[in-house]
């Protein structure tokens, strides 16, 4: 008897299956006591595939595009692979042999042209993905490697006792009955990420490379924190007490609501992407109020524009465990990679042009990525801490 999974596979490669079915089956695949009979299943799908599409040494990229398209959908110009966040690497490789890494991670203009990577292998191996660390910072002055510190109460601060959880990815602060505040500052490295949940019930989610200046407990008219780097915020409903963000000279109100904020110094512009509820943006004399799904663009020179539709996927992917790549150029990628795995990007000579679609999870290991890469056409070479691009 055929399982719920092969039933759906099969309609979904006979062009039959409803929109409902197709996400039935993306969840199934997703699920990891399914992981074996999903990738049984796959495979026989496959094989099916490559033999009845009458090519030479596979199906193609064509036919193997259109396989992808009837199992998970399309999404505009781009293949959203979700299994191959649970799957990892060996999912990676199942997928690039029989169709071709191109289509995970591909370039948008012309064909993707493969590379030969100049690489040892035991140095890529010694790049790892990021993970849970940071350093606290106390009033005093006194620092806290969190990755160290065991879980419970690691200190009391101002107006309140701070706690580190048992799986040692989250910090919480809890008010205590004496006067007084005091600031904290979490920082993040490359290749960290963490979460801190604010005395006032808040919670803030540090991206690799950000740093969070924040009271230990609010005791004014207002709730203020200020940050570098990129953080998603979910701010707890406190009346007559709005909750400000300050970041390189842009200002976010808020009244309680979900949100991202990318503000790295190397990236170009400060975004401000609003889930849900409603945020009030002010830079340089201008200001504008944003609605769900909408993003807040304030670019060097004191302009303020609204994106109308911000791909909320592309934005919160981070927060989510994966890469999402949506026609972005080799610069913006790389960057995102040399946060989250703590490697050095050196351009040499010319720098691949055109933009880059792709979706992995963050935990892949560094080779995987390359590899995705290479297969877009891109010349790299791995020197230690280094990863050096190579004109085409």
């Amino acid at each position: 008897m055929m399982s719920r999974i092969e039933q759906l596979m099969e309609r979904c490669m006979r062009d039959e299956a409803t929109e409902e079915e197709r996400k039935e089956l993306l969840e199934l695949l997703q699920l990891s006591e399914n992981e074996a009979e999903a990738q049984r299943v796959i495979g026989i799908a496959l094989e099916n595939a490559a033999t009845s599409g009458g090519m030479e040494g596979g199906m193609g990229e064509e036919r193997g595009a259109r396989v992808l398209e009837t199992i998970y959908g399309r999404d505009g110009a781009r293949l959203r692979i979700q299994v191959i966040v649970r799957w990892g690497l060996a999912a990676a490789v199942l997928l690039s042999v029989v169709w071709g890494a191109s289509l995970l991670f591909r370039k948008e203009e012309g064909l993707p042209v493969v590379a030969r990577a100049e690489q040892r292998k035991d140095t890529i191996r010694a790049i790892l993905p990021g993970r849970n660390k940071a350093l606290l910072t106390l009033a005093s002055g006194k620092v806290i490697a969190l990755d160290d510190a065991k879980g419970g109460t690691i200190a009391d601060d101002g107006n309140a006792e701070i706690v580190k959880s048992g799986e040692g990815s989250a910090l919480s602060y809890r008010a205590l009955k004496k006067d007084g505040s005091a600031f904290n500052t979490i920082s993040t490295p490359r290749g960290g990420q963490y979460q801190v949940n604010l005395a006032d019930g808040s919670k803030v989610w540090l991206n690799a490379s950000s740093t969070l200046l924040y009271p230990t407990t609010f005791t004014g008219k207002d709730r203020t924190v200020e940050l570098k780097g990129e953080a998603y915020f979910q701010i707890a409903r406190k009346a007559g007490a709005p909750f400000f963000v300050k970041v390189n000279g842009v200002k976010v109100e808020v009244l309680g609501t979900g949100f991202n904020v990318n503000a790295y110094d190397d990236e170009p512009a400060v975004k401000t992407t609003l889930v849900d509820g409603a945020v009030r943006v002010v830079a340089e004399g201008h200001q504008l109020v944003l609605k769900p799904g909408q993003q807040a663009v304030a670019e060097g020179g004191g302009g303020l524009r609204v994106e109308p539709d911000a791909d909320l996927e592309e934005v919160l992917a981070w927060k989510n465990g994966t890469f999402d790549f949506n026609r972005l150029d080799i610069e913006t990628i790389m960057r995102q990679i040399s946060r989250w795995y703590d490697v050095d990007i050196v351009y040499e000579g010319a720098r691949p042009v055109g933009h880059f679609s792709g979706m992995i999870g963050r935990n892949t290991p560094i080779a995987t990525v390359l590899k995705l890469l290479e297969y877009g056409g891109v010349h790299f070479r791995v020197t230690g801490q280094k990863i050096v691009i190579m004109p085409n």
